[in-house]
């Protein structure tokens, strides 16, 4: 109370809001990887610069799309006596997995499209300058001093060499544990047929590479196959050749005969076709559009996170939700091929799947960390809903620094930290039918501090929760009883 010693009329300022925890934002994902450029509106450089945007629209501004998309084409027609055509088909040459050079700008779209909102993206160059690991180790070092990112995304990690994915991954694994604060959605390199596709590969080309320690394994979760989308490539006509141009002609007997078309050889933009053949040109360059690209699939499950998290809650499990813009998984994960994925008895580091239900369509359909033999930090949710209990904690704890570590300050402490957790229990974040069955919140003297910590300035406070868990094993048993006659 302060000393009055002048007669007058004095005005003192009552706070009628007690301190209290604010929730930290949950869903910012920050998008590490390679861009078509790095300058902002004013002319600023970009690179290895953490930017904020809010839609597709802010990204191409800012960044660019993709290089443009080469095909090599199969055109096949076959046409009647009268010249008519009957049918006619288009197909790729080669390989049917097409990749694009790199996957950043497709990854931005197939976010947004599941539900990704507000991020940063951090571009370590442009696509000719390529390199296997120095300019990601140079951004996760960026973000050490940017506390908001709280989920780290970086598919093009998947252009570099084996040896230095593992090196990658490691990285910001390490960069997650060392923050306290953020996860990594990994992607399994390579996962498409005819690379990747059995557990052997998973081992030698994942599990293999990265760190076994689980302090580190708990702030990661991996995402598997690629994903067939329906995102069309960024495509020019001068970039598709027509390498097989066939037409069938059919008498009026019926009798087949094949001959070399005239478009053999000639690209997309050629008059021949563009201007002379407007029916032929639509098809091919309707079959491109359609064809779709094959991404890993960090993006996609990176917009279900946002979108769950504002939806339900960051301690909701982001699974069993079905994504956006895509055809199918590159893989057809079969109940057995799951078993490896989510269970690895030798290195614990668990894969979540990505499959195909009939009616469904494509659905996220696991929820673990890397660290899935460990009983504590095994899911998704858990983890991420400390980590978040922690940061929101930990920021309203800034306004005592310098306050006197008494019981007044203990008490005020303790009574802001319970409300906040009693908001999370009842929005279902923890177990218990009770209060003080979902978390406890113990400070003061003999509690969770000594007189030697008190003299030496240490406030300390000890938080339990009894977070909920995925029901990841639901399990109906049928008692059928048979009615006598």
């Amino acid at each position: 109370m302060p000393k009055f010693n002048t007669p007058g009329v004095y005005t003192e300022e009552i706070s009628s809001n007690p301190a209290s925890v604010l929730p930290v934002e949950t869903s910012i994902p920050v998008f590490i990887g390679y861009t078509e450029k790095h300058v902002d509106t004013l002319g600023n450089d970009l690179n290895l610069v953490p930017t904020k945007i809010n839609s597709i629209a802010d990204y191409t501004e800012l960044f660019g799309t993709a290089p443009v998309q080469p095909f090599n084409i199969s055109f096949h027609q076959k046409k009647d006596a009268t010249g008519k055509i009957i049918k006619s088909e288009v197909s790729l040459v080669g390989n049917q997995t097409v990749l694009p050079e790199t996957f950043l700008y497709y990854t931005m779209q197939l976010y947004f499209a599941n539900g990704g909102g507000q991020c940063y993206v951090i571009s370590i160059g442009t696509w000719t300058g390529i390199s296997d690991k120095s300019k990601f180790i140079d951004a996760l070092r960026v973000l050490d001093n940017h506390e908001e990112p709280s989920i780290i995304v970086f598919p093009d990690v998947c252009k570099s060499s084996e040896e230095h994915y593992g090196d990658i991954t490691d990285a910001a694994l390490f960069h997650c544990k060392n923050k306290g604060n953020r996860v990594v959605i990994a992607d399994v390199l390579n996962a498409y047929i005819g690379e990747t596709e059995k557990n052997s590969d998973i081992s030698a080309r994942f599990r293999d590479k990265i760190v076994s320690d689980v302090r580190y394994l708990r702030y990661g979760a991996a995402y598997f196959p690629y994903l067939k989308t329906t995102i069309p490539f960024v495509s020019e006509d001068e970039s598709i050749i027509i390498m097989e141009h066939k037409i069938t002609l059919v008498d009026s007997n019926g009798a087949e005969s094949t001959i070399s078309g005239p478009y053999l050889g000639l690209k997309l933009s050629d008059n021949l076709i563009k201007v002379q053949d407007l029916p032929s040109y639509n098809e091919m360059r309707s079959f491109i559009i359609n064809w779709g690209v094959t991404i890993p699939p960090s993006g996609a499950v990176a917009g279900a996170i946002v979108r769950n998290d504002t939806d339900r809650g960051v301690w909701k499990a982001p699974a069993n939700i079905s994504l956006s813009n895509v055809q199918a998984p590159t893989i057809k994960i079969s109940n057995k091929f799951q078993d490896q994925l989510n269970v690895d008895k030798a290195t614990g580091k668990s894969v979540n799947a990505i499959r195909d239900f009939s009616a469904r369509g494509s659905l996220i359909w696991g929820a673990r960390t890397l660290a899935g033999n460990d009983n504590e930090w095994r899911y998704i949710p858990v983890v991420r809903f400390c980590l978040f209990v922690e940061k929101s904690v930990t920021q309203a704890l800034e306004q005592f620094v310098f306050e006197a570590n008494e019981i007044n300050t203990w008490n005020k402490v303790k009574t802001m930290i319970e409300n906040f957790l009693m908001q999370c229990w009842r929005s279902g974040a923890m177990l218990g039918q009770k209060s003080e069955e979902a978390y406890f919140v113990k400070i003061g003297l003999g509690d969770t501090m000594t007189f030697n910590d008190i003299q030496n300035g240490d406030l300390k406070v000890l938080i339990g929760l009894a977070v909920t868990r995925p029901s990841e094993f639901i399990v109906v048993k049928v008692n059928l009883r048979i009615q006598k006659a």
